[in-house]
């Protein structure tokens, strides 16, 4: 007998958003490039976690702009995103059998600064000129403004990179 679980198959962490527009209709706009990278297709649902206050959204993406950086709440929701907040956005399949997850950190500009599950050159196409090694996108940070608070996230200390890279795969 199949049994399905809802496994995390894709996840952008740490995107800033870079606006919020209560007039247009639901969605989160991402950048073109993560979306690609993360294998997160227009129209798919995903959850976004807002890092700076607790909120908990679920929507479906659209493509914006290649290389553009943005992202973008959209609808009721930009009342609980704010640009300058840190988010998290995973998108979840179900699967009867392991899934690789696409997932990435950006940094403070939506860059990609370490990716895990990555198919193909793409993941080093997309990090060259990033700090990228031959291990992925890993670099050390600098600390990360918050836009909204305007605050330094260096008072707690610089961003540590992604713990949940470690996750075991098949």
């Amino acid at each position: 007998m199949m049994k399905l679980r809802s496994v995390c198959k894709s996840k952008i962490h740490h995107a800033i958003v870079t606006g919020a527009d209560l007039n247009y209709a639901g969605s989160i706009g991402i950048d073109k490039a993560l979306m690609q990278l993360t294998d997160i297709g227009p129209g798919e649902q995903v959850s976004v976690w807002n890092i700076n206050n607790g909120q908990r959204i679920e929507t479906y993406a659209i493509e914006l702009p290649e290389g553009s950086g943005q992202v973008v709440v959209n609808g009721a929701a930009a009342r609980h995103f704010q640009p300058g907040d840190a988010v998290i956005i995973v998108a979840f399949c179900l699967a009867d059998e392991p899934v690789i997850p696409q997932m990435i950190v950006v940094d403070e500009q939506n860059k990609v600064v370490e990716g895990k599950g990555i198919k193909g050159s793409r993941a080093k196409d997309r990090c060259e000129g990033q700090g990228a090694t031959s291990k992925g996108c890993l670099r050390e940070q600098a600390p990360l403004a918050s836009a909204r608070s305007g605050t330094a996230r260096a008072k707690r200390g610089t961003r540590r990179l992604a713990p949940w890279l470690q996750i075991p795969t098949p």
